[in-house]
């Protein structure tokens, strides 16, 4: 990756883009077949070691085709689901 600055080669290798989300404090992105999603940890506790934020790689569901017509392909919402008990609530 090149610096943008000054044109300098750099070691950091770019895995994705994050883009700001709906609610404060959270960052979306996409990378393969998942969605990326970097949250704050709500449940740190002051003075630990936890970290400060938490990053999910929720994979995309796809619908099968219907046959129906209409968006074929390309993006077709949000298509993710963070369930389970460790979900931050996005």
């Amino acid at each position: 990756m090149e610096d943008q600055n000054n044109g300098e080669k750099s070691e950091f290798i770019e895995l994705a883009g994050l883009w700001k989300g709906k609610k404060p404090g959270v960052l979306t992105g996409r990378m393969g077949g998942g969605r990326l999603v970097v949250y704050p940890n709500r449940f740190k506790k002051e003075g630990s070691n936890e970290p400060d934020f938490r990053l999910s790689i929720v994979k995309q569901e796809h619908k099968p085709d219907d046959n129906q017509g209409g968006n074929r392909g390309g993006n077709q919402g949000g298509g993710f689901s963070g369930g389970g008990s460790s979900s931050p609530g996005w």
